[in-house]
C-alpha cells in the first residue's frame, strides 16, 4: 500500500473511532450502565440563550424518542449530568466547552452527575450522586444534527466508585425534564 494510502487509511479509521458510541466503564453500587444510546438537550433562559445542558446515558435504546414521549424506562439504568457555567455573581450563562467539575463552588463549570437505576414500578432503588471528579466537554451544538463530544471520570457516592467513560451524544430537542414511565 502506498505510504499516502496507509495515512488516509489511518486518519480514516482514526475519525470513525471519535464518532463512536458514548461509553461508561465501572460499577457503582453493584450497577453497571451498558451504554445503548446517549442524548444531551438543553434548557434556555428567558431571552432564548442556553443555561443548562443534560447529558443522559441510557441502557435503553433510541433515548431521544423517550425523552420526546416524556417517558422513563422500567427497569433500566441511566446517567444524568447537569453541566452549566456561572460568572463571578454566580449567575448562569451560555455553557462553554471546558472542564466541568462537581462540587466545587469556585468553580466556572459545573457538573451534576447522577446514575440512577430503575425497577419494574419506575422507582429508583439505586440513586449514586457523583461526588467528586468532572467532565471534560471538547464542544457542543445544540441544534438539529448537533452533538456533544467529550470525556468524564466521577467518583460516587462515600465508597468513591469510579464511572468514566467517552461522550458523543447527539442533541435531542425535548424537554430535560421527564417524569412518564414506560
Amino acid at each position: 500500500m502506498p505510504r499516502f494510502a496507509r495515512r488516509a487509511w489511518i486518519l480514516a479509521v482514526l475519525a470513525l473511532a471519535a464518532c463512536g458510541p458514548s461509553t461508561f466503564e465501572g460499577t457503582v453500587r453493584g450497577i453497571t450502565l451498558d451504554v445503548q444510546s446517549s442524548a444531551f438537550t438543553v434548557a434556555r433562559d428567558s431571552t432564548g440563550e442556553i443555561d443548562l445542558m443534560v447529558l443522559y446515558l441510557s441502557d435503553q435504546p433510541d433515548l431521544c424518542t423517550l425523552m420526546k414521549a416524556g417517558d422513563n424506562v422500567r427497569n433500566s439504568v441511566t446517567l444524568s449530568v447537569w453541566l452549566f457555567q456561572t460568572d463571578a455573581d454566580a449567575n448562569n450563562v451560555v455553557p462553554t466547552s471546558g472542564t466541568y467539575v462537581v462540587r466545587d463552588s469556585s468553580a466556572a463549570r459545573h457538573a451534576i452527575p447522577e446514575l440512577l437505576q430503575r425497577d419494574a414500578d419506575c422507582l429508583v432503588p439505586v440513586d449514586a450522586a457523583g461526588l467528586t471528579g468532572g467532565a471534560a466537554v471538547d464542544g457542543y451544538r445544540a441544534e438539529a444534527g448537533g452533538s456533544m463530544t467529550g470525556s468524564f471520570n466521577f467518583s460516587f457516592g462515600p465508597s468513591g466508585e469510579k464511572g468514566k467513560g467517552t461522550i458523543n451524544a447527539p442533541f435531542c430537542d425535548a424537554n430535560w425534564l421527564f417524569g412518564g414511565c414506560q
